[in-house]
C-alpha cells in the first residue's frame, strides 16, 4: 500500500525495520516494485531497486514491472538497473522447481542464522554440491546441528543467501555493491567455481557499463554460465543415482556418463523417505518429491494412508503399485535432475506414470522424444496419444507430418478413422465448424514454407488431395 501511494518514508521505515527484507527472497517477491512502477512513483522505484528489489531480465517479475510502468522515466530506470545477463533467462520449469525448493523450504533440516537472518536449507543438497558444506555437515562443527549460528560482521546475510541459491540453482543475481563480500565468502567456503563466475560476470558488467551511455546506474550482475549449469546437473544426477536400488546404479551411471564425484556419497545419509516396489528400495528425499509433484506431496503427507515405517533407517516407507521399477527409476532421475533415459520400449509407460504422478514436464519431455519417430504408420496413433495425455507439441508435430505427407496419409485406414472420429465429434456437438484434424492440416498447408511459387503450387495440390479425400467420405468440411 505504501508503494501504491508513493509513501517513500513508510517504505523506508518498513525496510529499515526488516519487516520486508528485499535482499533475501521472501513472500513479497517483486510486488512492491510492481505497484510503485504501476502507480508512477520514481522515487520509490529507485529506492527499491537500490535495496535489491527483484527486476530480473526476461522473467515474469521483471517484465510485468517494465510493461506496467506508468512513465517512460520509470521504464528507463528499470532498464538501467536491469540484470547483466549472458543469455536470455527463461522461466524454465526445472529451474523454477529448484528455486521453489529453496524458497518454500519444504522439509528443510538445517537453518543458518546469519546475524539474525534465518535461512533454511536441505543438508542433502548442500553436501551434494559443495565439498566445504559436506565436510562441515558430516564431520565438522555443524554435525548433528539443526541450527547453525553465524555471528560475523564480515558475513552479509543476503550474500550468504545468494551463495546458497547458487548451490541450489546454478545461477544467481548479485548486487554490484556485494562484489567484495561475495568473493570473501566464496574463499571462506572454498567455492572456487562461484568465485570465478563472480569475477567474470563483474568484469563483463563493468565493461558493458563503460561502453554504453546512460547505463552508469546498473546495480546488479547475473551468474549463469553453461559450466555452472552442467556441474549442477551432474551433481543432481549423482544424487539421483544414489537413491536407486543397487542393481540399477551401475546401469544408470553408464547411461548418464556421470563423473561419480566422491563428494556426493555422503548425501545419502539424509534420506527421509523410502519408496518400495516389490523388493526394490528407492531411498529418497521428501523435499524433492513434495516440491516437484502435488501427487507425491499428498502421498508423502499420508493423505492416502499408504505409509509404513522402516525401523532400521527410521524413515517412512511408501509402497508404489502398478509401476515397474525401471520406470520409477526414470521418474526419480527426472525429479532430481530433469534428465531422462527414454526409449521406444519405455516411453509410453513413462507417459502413463507421469500422468498419474502429476509430472507435466516429464510428459512434455516424452512428447519431444516421440516427435523424432513420427511415421506414416504411427502418426495417427501418436495423435491419439498426444490428445489423451494433453501433449500439444507432439500433436502439432504429427499434424505437420501429416500435412507434408498428405498424399500418403489419405491412403491410410487409421487416418480415415481419425477424420471420421473428429467428424462425429462435430456432429455430436451440433456445431457448424469444420473437422478438427482437417482444420489443422489445412492451416499448416496454407501457412508453412510458402516462400516460392513452387511451394505455393505444391500446397495447392496437397489441399486438392485433401478435398478429394473428404468428398470420397461424403464429408463437407
Amino acid at each position: 500500500m505504501a508503494c501504491r501511494k508513493g509513501d517513500l518514508e513508510r517504505v523506508r521505515y518498513l525496510t529499515d525495520q526488516k519487516e520486508i527484507n528485499l535482499n533475501v527472497r521472501d513472500k513479497w517477491d517483486s510486488t512492491p516494485l510492481y505497484y510503485a512502477c504501476l502507480c508512477g512513483h520514481p522515487e520509490v522505484v529507485s529506492y527499491l531497486l537500490e535495496n535489491g528489489a527483484r527486476c530480473e531480465a526476461n522473467t515474469f517479475d521483471g517484465e510485468r514491472c517494465v510493461y506496467g510502468a506508468l512513465t517512460d522515466q520509470i521504464r528507463k530506470m528499470l532498464n538501467n538497473f536491469s540484470v547483466i545477463s549472458s543469455r536470455v533467462r527463461r522461466r524454465e520449469p526445472f529451474h523454477e522447481f529448484l528455486r521453489r525448493l529453496l524458497e518454500e523450504g519444504e522439509n528443510t533440516d538445517i537453518t543458518f542464522v546469519v546475524n539474525g537472518t534465518h535461512i533454511k536449507a536441505h543438508r542433502f543438497v548442500l553436501t551434494s554440491r559443495s565439498d566445504y558444506f559436506e565436510q562441515q555437515i558430516l564431520t565438522g562443527r555443524w554435525k548433528n546441528r539443526d541450527i547453525v549460528f553465524i555471528n560475523n560482521s564480515l558475513v552479509d546475510s543476503s550474500v550468504f543467501y545468494r551463495m546458497i541459491e547458487w548451490l541450489y540453482t546454478g545461477q544467481v543475481k548479485f548486487a554490484v555493491s556485494q562484489y567484495e563480500d561475495a568473493l570473501r565468502l566464496c574463499k571462506q567456503c572454498r567455492l572456487e567455481d562461484l568465485e570465478e563466475e563472480i569475477q567474470s560476470a563483474f568484469i563483463k558488467a563493468a565493461s558493458f557499463v563503460a561502453s554504453k551511455r546512460g547505463c552508469s546506474r546498473i546495480k546488479h550482475f547475473q551468474i549463469e554460465s553453461q559450466k555452472s549449469q552442467k556441474d549442477l546437473l551432474e551433481d543432481l544426477s549423482v544424487l539421483a543415482m544414489l537413491t536407486l536400488p543397487y542393481e540399477f546404479q551401475f546401469q544408470w551411471h553408464y547411461w548418464m556418463e556421470l563423473p561419480m564425484r566422491p563428494k556426493a556419497l555422503g548425501c545419502n545419509e539424509f534420506i527421509d523417505i523410502i519408496f518400495r516396489i516389490g523388493s526394490h528400495i528407492f531411498q529418497c528425499h521428501k523435499a524433492m518429491f513434495c516440491t516437484r509433484s502435488d501427487y507425491f506431496k499428498a502421498l508423502i503427507d499420508d493423505h492416502f494412508q499408504e505409509s509404513s515405517w522402516d525401523s532400521s533407517l527410521n524413515v517412512p516407507v511408501i509402497d508404489i503399485h502398478n509401476v515397474e521399477p525401471n520406470v520409477f527409476a526414470i521418474i526419480v532421475n527426472h525429479v532430481y535432475s530433469n534428465i531422462q533415459h527414454l526409449s521406444l520400449d519405455n516411453v509410453y509407460d513413462v507417459i502413463e506414470v507421469a500422468e498419474m504422478f502429476f509430472l507435466p514436464d516429464l510428459k512434455k519431455q516424452c512428447g519431444v522424444f516421440l516427435t523424432g519417430f513420427v511415421e506414416i504408420d504411427n502418426a495417427v496413433d501418436l495423435i491419439f496419444t498426444a490428445r489423451l495425455f494433453n501433449i500439444p507439441k507432439l500433436e502439432h508435430s504429427c499434424v505437420d507430418f501429416m500435412a507434408k505427407n498428405i498424399e500418403e496419409m489419405v491412403k491410410n485406414e487409421k487416418f480415415k478413422e481419425l477424420v471420421l472420429n473428429d467428424a462425429r465429434n462435430v456432429k455430436s456437438r451440433e456445431e457448424t465448424d469444420s473437422i478438427d484434424i482437417v482444420d489443422e492440416i489445412r492451416y499448416v498447408l496454407r501457412t508453412t514454407n510458402l516462400n516460392s511459387l513452387s511451394s505455393i503450387t505444391e500446397a495447392e495440390l496437397q489441399l486438392e488431395c485433401l478435398d478429394s479425400f473428404l468428398e470420397e467420405l461424403n464429408l463437407e468440411a
